[in-house]
């Protein structure tokens, strides 16, 4: 399987030819189309429209080539309605649309398919292959009985000369000054949406370095090693303000970038190859909408399988703080159908009012609990539910596409990314996945929405998570867990954000806003969660086979929460929170100042950072160079303790231990052939992620508050959960560098090992639910 995941879009122009393809009659048919999700089909469409007014004005037959856009694909992603513009999908300016395809059999067949109609960056993984795809050529992918179904990927990362402020927060700066480590002979890799594509100025007062000029100034590394970039016309380099962050905390690190802005396949297929580069901590700070909520999908199993091999995995927790809805799917009878009531008590109601915060698109990712065929296969969701907006007159919202979808009276239309369930050939359902927007022309609309199980049994459990636009107030409490997919893998670390100067070294700092006094709050020690922080608890009902379990499993997430709104050198906006330039005016924008990144995107790579210090402080590291350059990997034949695994990666690997494992020295094209063959990466005392994780989550300081990130106000006060110091917004609480270096370098030669429960008593479900 692994040597599966190295493989480039190369490989599909090795494989023999494609079979011949369907007519492009019948593969502009409803009856494909249908494989194409919401937003593919409209694009497709968009594009012929588009072809066809080309084509009117043309003297001469248009060519049978591919149409040239010249720069102006994009539009295709974008529709005209209500005078206003919708924003449908992500097109490149060549007419290309990054999708994630799932196959109906062989993924190596339809990789070969997608290749001879002109795809681009293929990878492939599990059941999904993702891929840069020809928006004209949609029709055909329809058409192929290789393909079970289409969506676009659709994803987003966690953003919400240069010393960053998290440095001083964590107290890593005493780490390096009085304990000597910097990171040195450690690699740390990122994946985010791009690095080095050189976006210019994301600011308005263009404050802008370019990666050159933040290598010469030594605020990242001079080699950067970059697998894979994303040079479309939306990047904007977060992983190269990432590397910054990171480069601050551990400046004697090597640094490794992986873009995972090109579908989940390739997502996933990147953190496994940032581990067999020699990454021994991975960081990420991205989210795909689509991911399984109540399952693992293939990026939390690929985060799962580098943590089995000894990596660290970190991801941002996601800033989207406690924006949804989470409930047991209680079914009644309404409008000749069955709906979710939103009563928990007595009383019946099939609709929740809810009111839009005046976003043109207010954008939500809904699921329920089935298994998804995208993860395990048939027979998939046998059954399918909908999100439907109704005025507060009580009539349905037409659909955006339909005839008249866009001129209703009531200024409302509602139309989908992705749907959920589809039909497959053979009886066999798609996935529980669903992605709406709730357009609302007029803004800041009053509106009724409700859950229509439109076939199949009513589903046991339901969510929303919000993503675009939000709703402002509603009926019945919109306050759940938002965080979900890989951030929720067992094997990564989420981790929250707190902003530097909610933190107590900052406590009275000339150069900070002391925003919490000004509030006339009390001080946050050791730190307040930032208010968009992503809440934990979101519930695992299935296993990766498709079985449901016996009980849910909710897992300990975020794990830990760490600074973020510190300083780099161009990403993104100066904030009035931080005076650098010390002349006492704090004020958004000023001349002279740095741009400041605030985000889970900005706290997950700071607290990595610590975990490549522990790692070095130990010399685990898994590359080794030696004074005449020969470059060598560190393994570990480990002992087997159960020949059973699970997973798309662990089916064909025992359950082993590092401890008293045998010790590898390899070359470098030695390394994923024994990674095949079950050898670990690292030598065999390297500490295990876990242990890694908890000796963080053990050394973290409490945390009880969330505080406006507007005024400094607490908003929140959230309790334990557990007898470890638990909760579901902050984890254990905020990173304190010092205290984790101190105990792991106490507990060399005798790690846990097991000789902990690590909380696994603890039920976290029920928890939960209170």
């Amino acid at each position: 399987m692994l040597k599966k995941l190295l493989l480039s879009a190369g490989f599909a122009a090795a494989i023999c030819a494609a079979p011949s393809l369907a007519s492009a009659k019948g593969g502009e048919s409803d009856a494909y189309m249908k494989k194409m999700e919401g937003a593919l089909t409209i694009i497709y469409d968009n594009n012929r429209s588009a072809l066809a007014a080309r084509n009117a004005t043309r003297t001469a037959p248009a060519a049978r080539n591919r149409p040239d856009w010249s720069g102006e694909g994009g539009a295709l992603g974008r529709v005209q309605a209500g005078g206003q513009e919708l924003m449908v999908a992500d097109v490149s300016d060549d007419g290309y649309v990054v999708l994630d395809a799932i196959a109906a059999g062989s993924t190596d067949d339809l990789s070969a398919t997608m290749d001879a109609m002109g795809a681009r960056n293929i990878s492939s993984l599990g059941r999904t292959v993702s891929a840069q795809f020809p928006v004209d050529r949609l029709g055909d992918l329809a058409a192929s009985n290789y393909l079970a179904f289409a969506r676009p990927a659709l994803a987003a990362t966690n953003v919400g000369l240069v010393t960053s402020q998290g440095d001083r927060s964590m107290r890593t700066d005493f780490v390096r000054e009085e304990l000597g480590y910097d990171g040195e002979n450690m690699t740390i890799g990122i994946l985010s949406d791009s690095f080095a594509c050189n976006p210019g100025p994301l600011n308005a007062a263009g404050v802008y370095t370019t990666p050159a000029e933040d290598a010469a100034n030594g605020d990242i590394p001079p080699d950067v090693g970059i697998l894979s970039d994303y040079l479309q016309s939306d990047c904007i380099d977060e992983g190269r303000g990432m590397a910054q962050l990171i480069h601050d905390v551990a400046p004697g690190a090597k640094l490794l970038f992986h873009s995972a802005f090109n579908g989940e396949a390739d997502f996933a297929e990147g953190i496994v190859e940032l581990a067999l580069a020699g990454a021994d901590v991975i960081v990420d700070d991205i989210i795909y909408f689509t991911e399984p909520m109540f399952q693992d999908g293939i990026i939390a199993q690929a985060a799962d399988e580098v943590a089995r091999l000894g990596v660290p995995y970190y991801s941002s927790n996601g800033n989207r703080a406690r924006d949804a809805y989470q409930s047991e799917y209680r079914p009644v009878a309404f409008d000749n159908s069955t709906f979710h009531d939103f009563d928990p008590g007595p009383g019946v109601e099939p609709l929740m009012t809810v009111q839009l915060n005046g976003a043109l698109q207010t954008n939500l990712t809904f699921q329920w609990d089935s298994p998804n065929f995208s993860v395990s296969g048939a027979p998939g969701a046998q059954n399918d539910v909908d999100v439907i907006m109704f005025d507060m007159q009580g009539n349905r919202v037409f659909d955006c596409f339909e005839p008249g979808g866009q001129s209703q009276p009531n200024g409302l239309c509602q139309f989908k990314f992705t749907s959920g369930g589809i039909p497959l050939d053979g009886g066999n359902g798609g996935d529980a996945i669903e992605l709406v927007s709730l357009v609302d022309f007029i803004g800041g609309q009053q509106v009724q929405i409700g859950f229509e199980t439109q076939s199949g049994d009513a589903p046991g459990f339901t969510k929303f998570v919000i993503f675009g636009g939000g709703i402002v107030a509603s009926e019945f409490p919109i306050n759940a867990p938002s965080g979900f997919g890989h951030n929720n893998a067992a094997g990564s670390e989420g981790v929250g954000a707190s902003a530097f100067y909610f933190t107590e070294e900052f406590i009275g700092d000339p150069s900070t806003l002391q925003l919490r006094s000004m509030a006339g709050e009390p001080e946050c020690v050791p730190a307040c969660l930032n208010d968009f922080s992503s809440a934990g608890g979101t519930p695992i009902f299935f296993d990766t086979d498709g079985n449901r379990l016996s009980r849910p499993e909710v897992r300990y997430k975020p794990g830990i929460t760490g600074p973020d709104g510190t300083n780099t050198t161009f990403f993104t906006n100066d904030t009035s929170r931080d005076d650098d330039d010390g002349d006492g005016v704090f004020q958004t924008g000023e001349p002279g100042e740095f741009p400041n990144f605030f985000g889970t995107s900005a706290s997950a790579p700071h607290v990595a950072s610590v975990a490549a210090l522990m790692l070095q402080s130990e010399k685990s590291q898994i590359v080794r160079t030696s004074s005449n350059g020969q470059v060598s990997y560190r393994m570990c034949k480990p002992r087997q303790i159960n020949p059973r695994g699970r997973g798309l990666f662990r089916k064909k690997h025992p359950q082993t231990e590092r401890i008293r494992g045998r010790d590898m020295r390899v070359s470098p094209d030695e390394v994923l052939e024994l990674v095949e063959e079950g050898v670990l990466l690292g030598p065999c005392d390297r500490t295990e992620p876990e242990d890694v994780y908890w000796i963080k989550r053990l050394t973290a300081q409490d945390m009880s508050v969330r505080a406006s990130n507007a005024t400094g106000a607490t908003i929140q006060v959230f309790d334990e959960v557990n007898r470890h110091g638990f909760d579901f917004d902050s984890g254990f609480g905020f990173i304190d560098a010092k205290k984790a270096l101190e105990k792991f370098d106490r507990g060399r030669g005798a790690r846990i090992h097991g000789k902990k429960d690590h909380g696994k008593k603890d039920d976290l479900w029920a928890a939960s639910q209170e």
